[in-house]
């Protein structure tokens, strides 16, 4: 990698730094959803800290999910929002998830110098740029739960130490994909089905390239969801029992798996939910330009090139290589689509306008950030003449999302959080000014009922 200038490396921290401000500008103070409500009394009550915790019923509405660690940051979080309250400047914000896309940001730019030396250092940070002006990035930072920020960022170090084991045959730590795996598996559902599908992108893997399969990998991956599901099934319910003398209910995890290969309508909108997040990362193009895009992208994966993807394949000829490239970026797609299917079953609303751009989907926009920014590598090794353009193309793109992004705010805000976030202006000032009668501000009960929380708590 190119030793670079400190002033040229500076600009881009700043650049991650002035996104990060734009993003808590831009959503005016945050609002409260209504589990946020509950979050905060129940993270800042009195009782101790475990009981905090391993308190389902508060924390998750009583559906039991057995992701205490994302509990953990949300209460860090909780604690950071009561400052600002405590300080007459109410913030509704998920401080982490700031912290988690900069990171992410940060991340990509230093491994994508490091991995991918033809790419620019503008080009990395204007890939980063990209991923943190999508709506999932930016438009999520509102106080609710860290469990999506955490497996995105867990993600991030999965796909590229995976990279430098798969790609460049580089060693790695043993238990490191453990650990990080039972991060995710222990902070969100969607981090323990990952472990899965990381297990079935390492066989694909094997086979399409034709190179040893990664058996020990795959093991920490499944040990992990294996711990995961003994403290899921036995761990856990004895915790929650013993700390809160609370009975954990299973049937939220209960879900009939079978409606995924009968209601094939699920992997039609998983299609449509793929395709907007690939076109919400390009400026909310059309969706017809965005299919046209995708099979662009893969056009360019299948040219017989120096990827890093196809390295040290066991497969010489290049154009093979390609298509196995082609085969190894479809087979990521199904997973992805097929776990959209499986997450409609159990949340229908996931389809809706407003909950397709924001929170549930921050670990595909890490894919997608890592996917595109090999392509770009991919297509520069080729035809060194791209890195002439590439910049610009990013850049234009760039201020597409900018100039996309108060779209996308609207729709939020007609959509069913619009309750929410037109109430916060007035909940803040509830807050702020406790000489104001409650009984007479338009905010619902459960809004009331937080400024009361507030009030005796500080008086």
């Amino acid at each position: 990698m190119q030793k670079e200038k400190n002033p040229v490396v500076w600009f881009s921290a700043a650049c991650v730094v002035i996104a990060v401000i734009g993003a808590l500008l831009f959503q005016r103070g945050g609002y409260m959803h209504l589990e946020s409500l509950q979050f905060l009394q129940n993270y800042t009550d009195d009782r101790g800290f475990l009981q905090k915790i391993f308190d389902p019923q508060k924390n998750d509405w009583g559906f039991y999910q057995a992701r205490e660690f994302s509990y953990i940051v949300d209460w860090l979080d909780s604690q950071l929002v009561w400052l600002t309250i405590s300080l007459g400047a109410p913030l509704f914000y998920q401080f982490t998830h700031f912290l988690g896309i900069a990171a992410i940001a940060i991340a990509s730019i230093i491994l994508t110098r490091r991995f991918f030396p033809a790419l620019s250092l503008s080009s990395a940070t204007l890939f980063a740029l990209l991923f943190m002006t999508s709506p999932t990035a930016f438009l999520s930072g509102n106080y609710f739960r860290s469990s999506k920020i955490i497996v995105s960022v867990c993600l991030m170090a999965v796909v590229w130490l995976l990279h430098a084991r798969l790609a460049k045959g580089q060693g790695y730590r043993r238990f490191l994909f453990f650990g990080i795996a039972l991060v995710m598996s222990l902070s969100d559902r969607l981090g323990f089905f990952m472990c899965f599908l990381v297990v079935a992108a390492l066989l694909a893997h094997s086979v399409l390239f034709r190179r040893r399969f990664e058996r020990g990998i795959a093991i920490e991956f499944l040990g992990a969801a294996a711990v995961a599901t003994i403290y899921n099934l036995l761990l856990a319910p004895w915790l929650i029992w013993i700390i809160n003398g609370q009975r954990v209910d299973f049937s939220y995890q209960t879900m009939d798996w079978t409606l995924m290969f009968k209601k094939y309508h699920y992997y039609y909108y998983s299609l449509h939910l793929v395709v907007d997040h690939v076109r919400f990362y390009f400026g909310n193009m059309y969706k017809e330009f965005a299919v046209l895009f995708c099979f662009l992208l893969l056009f360019a994966f299948a040219l017989p090139g120096s990827v890093s993807a196809g390295a040290g394949s066991d497969t010489q000829n290049p154009w093979l290589r390609g298509l196995a490239r082609v085969g190894f970026v479809f087979v990521i797609f199904v997973m992805v689509a097929s776990l959209y299917a499986g997450m409609q079953v159990r949340h229908k609303a996931l389809v809706w306008p407003c909950v397709r751009r924001i929170y549930y989907w921050l670990p595909t926009s890490v894919l997608i950030l890592y996917f595109v920014t090999s392509l770009a590598a991919h297509l520069a090794s080729i035809w060194p003449q791209v890195m002439r353009f590439l910049p610009v193309a990013l850049f234009i793109s760039f201020l597409a999302n900018l100039y996309m992004l108060p779209h996308h705010d609207v729709i939020l805000r007609v959509g069913f959080c619009k309750n929410y976030m037109a109430a916060a202006p007035r909940l803040r000032a509830c807050l702020v000014n406790k000489t104001l009668d409650i009984s007479k501000l338009d905010l619902s009960n459960e809004e009331r009922g937080l400024c009361e929380y507030v009030r005796k708590r500080t008086h």
